[in-house]
């Protein structure tokens, strides 16, 4: 059989449908497949089972939507094939409504024997969904119900959807952790053992498929090489917002799968029936997945009978029509890296995922280009790696960074960050020859001053740290900036707090050091901007790159820090990407307010950007192949951007 797996410009079309569509039958297969190809659709997600536990097509396992007649599922596949679009069988694999509320010995359960994840409302719990063990018959299911689709249909792929990485508490889990000596209170080994279960589940999943793709939709699956390409989920107007994209596609950049920006068209969230967001929105989320060198997926949910929106598809056309105009430049585009952030793979079940949200972020804000590493493997493919607070080194990842750093390499950490497991002391040898970890800062409120010379904009200022961490002390190296001690702590003296605490005076010790391969902040540096967004945080952090950092992929001082750059490159052509536009914040009514594009945000033309590399022969606008003023400046190519409306892909023919 041919397998379709053009995942340039997909549709992920969600059916989740409630029993009592009545009218069903006129679901038309045929518009469905002529709208997705008159939109340049190279790859669709379309149902076979929903999140209900209702199947759209005839079958002998599990549970056919009670008014459909006729194959759902059948028909779109041989519509779709028509026009050589590649199509995955969708199959939720987390909840099903219909099978398992009539196995109670399959569902996942909480450790005091109920129901997994229940609402409590007035002490009362409720349950919007049944959720199943993969350590039941519940996994047997699954299998039977994926066999029987790849065996009755011409599908080039199956989509798992909500595979949970979590735990659970039933009868066999119970029995088979008693077993192997695991106790239901060892929460850490709980969920490893819950984490072997879904991994066996996939492999075997993974054998029934055979030659077509099968991808698992749950981020625990991205370092275990079951995927042939990953599909990053986020509505940034969403619950997800617009910090979350960038976060985990850090992740996602470095595995060698193919990798898609799932987006959706909602104004809300899945299932928003109601809810077209704007053009530009959906423009946006089409950038960053250029930026990052992904293909795109837009999120529909088709109407039970009435089946997709034409307008809807008419502006996804004018937008694939522009996707397909980048894709003559970009396949096969890799993202390119300035700095590796460390995150180890043995503490990533635990770590916050945000972290690196607010390390991206500031990373971003300073044009640095950036992946997230789980294992040091890589490591000697980045110049710097930074290793963001609380992540702690072993002595294997020690003697690593100890090579790595004599091979060349710099690493800049801040707070708890590079000591060792027991943060007794930093890890990585040349750190320990720049710094002493002198126990924790314990102070409610600390601030910094900027040594002579280091900003001269921001000097003579003693900026709040907002989040304390460590004490240290200098061993060699420069100090760039000092610790500052406040008049007193935030107190309680029986009647009133603190609140008001003004700094005092210098204490001696350092607040950041940068020595010849590494720096050191004491403070939470990356927390405390994320939350702040304090401006002197991302100056100190400005210095402390340029200084381990000098020949970084792209200089760009004149572009505001709202504007956000990259560099991908393929055999041919190396692209500086650079999006201007970005979420207004609505919302004030609900918490956290959410981000919304309705427009594009203008960049004036003239600004001028330095890429490194030298070389090129010509250097144009991939969307409208128009020549853009180019020359080249020592070890860099010195670029005079036109006015940019939302976005532009500069390319640079080698």
């Amino acid at each position: 059989m041919k397998i379709r797996n053009d995942y340039r410009r997909a549709i992920h079309v969600d059916f989740h449908t409630m029993a009592g569509i009545y009218d069903m039958n006129d679901f038309d297969a045929k518009q469905f497949a002529r709208l997705m190809a008159e939109a340049h659709v190279t790859y669709v997600n379309v149902f076979a089972q929903c999140n209900l536990g209702f199947c759209y097509y005839p079958t002998k396992v599990g549970v056919m939507y009670p008014s459909l007649t006729k194959d759902m599922l059948g028909e779109l596949v041989e519509e779709l094939h028509k026009y050589d679009i590649g199509v995955t069988a969708y199959i939720n694999s987390g909840f099903n409504n219909e099978i398992l509320k009539g196995h109670p010995d399959w569902w996942r359960r909480a450790k005091n024997g109920n129901r997994h994840d229940p609402t409590v409302i007035d002490g009362k719990e409720y349950y919007r969904r049944y959720e199943g063990c993969f350590n039941t018959g519940y996994a047997d299911y699954l299998k039977a119900i994926v066999k029987e689709v790849v065996d009755n249909y011409d599908v080039d792929g199956i989509f798992m959807d909500c595979v949970p990485l979590t735990h659970c508490y039933c009868e066999n889990c119970r029995k088979d952790m008693a077993e192997k000596g695991i106790s239901i209170d060892d929460e850490p080994n709980v969920y490893k053992f819950a984490e072997e279960v879904r991994v066996n589940w996939a492999r075997e999943l993974r054998k029934v498929v055979g030659d077509r793709n099968i991808y698992f939709n749950s981020w625990y699956t991205w370092d275990l090489g079951l995927n042939e390409h990953h599909e990053l989920e986020c509505l940034p107007n969403g619950a997800w917002t617009y910090e979350y994209f960038d976060a985990h596609a850090a992740f996602t950049r470095p595995l060698k799968e193919k990798a898609l920006y799932m987006t959706g068209r909602f104004q809300n969230d899945w299932g928003d029936f109601g809810g077209i967001c704007s053009k530009a929105s959906l423009e946006h989320d089409m950038f960053d997945a250029l930026m990052s060198g992904f293909g795109y997926s837009i999120g529909d949910h088709a109407h039970p009978s009435k089946t997709l929106i034409p307008r809807l598809y008419k502006t996804i056309k004018e937008i694939y029509t522009d996707l397909k105009q980048y894709q003559k430049f970009n396949d096969n585009a890799k993202y390119k890296a300035d700095v590796g952030i460390y995150i180890s793979s043995k503490l990533i079940r635990k770590y916050d995922m945000w972290m690196n949200k607010y390390l991206g972020h500031l990373l971003g804000d300073l044009k640095y280009t950036y992946n997230a590493i789980l294992n040091l493997e890589s490591i000697n493919d980045y110049p710097l790696i930074i290793i963001p607070e609380n992540i702690t080194l072993d002595e294997e990842d020690t003697k690593i960074f100890d090579n790595y750093i004599k091979n060349g390499g710099k690493v800049f950490s801040c707070g708890m960050g590079g000591l060792n497991s027991g943060k007794t002391e930093f890890a990585i040898e040349e750190v320990k020859n720049t710094v002493k970890y002198c126990g924790k800062d314990d102070r409610y409120q600390t601030f910094f001053e900027f040594n002579d010379g280091v900003s001269e904009e921001y000097g003579e200022v003693q900026w709040n740290t907002y989040k304390p961490a460590i004490m240290m002390e200098k061993v060699s190296g420069t100090v760039i900036a000092e610790d500052v001690k406040a008049y007193f702590d935030k107190e309680f003296d029986g009647e009133k707090f603190n609140l008001y605490i003004p700094p005092e005076k210098k204490t001696g010790y350092p607040t950041a050091v940068i020595g010849k391969n590494v720096a050191h902040v004491s403070f939470d540096l990356f927390r405390a901007y994320g939350n702040q967004f304090s401006s002197a945080h991302r100056e100190l952090t400005r210095v402390i790159l340029e200084a381990l950092l000098p020949n970084n992929l792209i200089k760009a001082k004149e572009l505001p820090v709202t504007t956000k750059a990259s560099v991908t490159e393929n055999d041919k052509y190396l692209m500086l990407n650079i999006k201007t536009t970005y979420p207004g914040i609505k919302g004030a009514l609900v918490d956290p307010a959410k981000g919304v594009i309705t427009d594009h945000v203008y960049l004036p033309a003239g600004k001028k950007v330095m890429v490194k590399g030298t070389g090129f022969k010509k250097c144009f606008s991939a969307l409208t192949e128009k020549p853009i003023e180019f020359t080249a400046k020592g070890d860099y190519t010195e670029i005079t951007l036109p006015e940019i409306c939302g976005f532009i892909m500069v390319v640079l023919e080698k």
